[in-house]
């Protein structure tokens, strides 16, 4: 699946798995809406962090988040491309089969020469878990053309880069970064958003849910969203315990 969006001045809404249809930009709609971001101003920006992997991503001019699921790995791709007004397009590789994954590269390579490398990239879900090999040297390839035009690329992935892309490329420590958890801090901003009142009640309830989901992005804005259509209660001890007993 290849689509195409402006960084900060246009997008695409997503296309089925099922297909790999190219989609025009549509200049009128944001950025965040490649996604369906509707979500995202109840949502952590992470501004510091989009901060941070902007000067990596200049570093090489490719930047590799790394995380499990749910992390949000590709909500701060979308975000970093978001601080750039170049074109972006988005590759979604998330359950492909690796044949299909070198097609799909060697086909997003041609079409880049075709248009004249005037594209970054976002490649999303390429998690490398399932015979790499088998398109890794059609990765590297595609990368290279990026980088002959001064294109930037940030691949999302659960897995680990091969190393044929590492020594290829002479990517330093500072490209491959691991996606944090989110702080307290983090917690409470999100928490605000959903209508959690400034106070003790909210420092409660950004210890609490830090501590019954370490921090994870996904399990942190599903217990924001239960918390607040309970509509903050007074936390108890009783929320620490059965959430915590409920993941042992």
């Amino acid at each position: 699946i290849i689509q195409h969006f402006h960084g900060s001045v246009g997008a695409v809404q997503n296309a089925p798995h099922s297909t790999a249809n190219v989609t025009e930009v549509r200049p009128e709609e944001s950025v965040e809406s490649l996604y369906d971001f509707a979500l995202l101003d109840t949502m952590v920006k992470r501004d510091d962090l989009v901060f941070d992997l902007w000067a990596r991503l200049s570093l090489k001019n490719l930047l590799v988040l790394k995380g499990s699921s749910g992390m949000g790995k590709s909500t701060l791709a979308i975000l970093l491309a978001s601080k750039d007004y170049g074109k972006w397009k988005r590759l979604d590789f998330r359950d492909i089969a690796p044949e299909q994954i070198k097609e799909r590269l060697i086909r997003a390579t041609i079409e880049e020469a075709e248009e004249g490398g005037d594209f970054n990239y976002i490649v999303d879900d390429l998690n490398f878990n399932n015979r790499p090999s088998t398109y890794e040297r059609a990765l590297a390839g595609f990368l290279h053309s990026i980088a002959s035009h001064g294109g930037r690329v940030v691949i999302t992935t659960q897995g680990d880069l091969p190393s044929l892309i590492k020594l290829s490329f002479d990517l330093p420590p500072e490209s491959i970064y691991p996606v944090p958890y989110l702080s307290e801090e983090e917690i409470r901003k999100m928490a605000l958003k959903y209508g959690c009142l400034s106070g003790k009640a909210l420092d409660s309830w950004g210890r609490i849910i830090h501590a019954t989901t370490a921090g994870h992005p996904q399990l942190v804005h599903a217990r924001v969203k239960s918390i607040a259509n309970e509509g903050w209660p007074t936390p108890r001890l009783d929320d620490l315990i059965i959430e915590t007993g409920a993941d042992e």
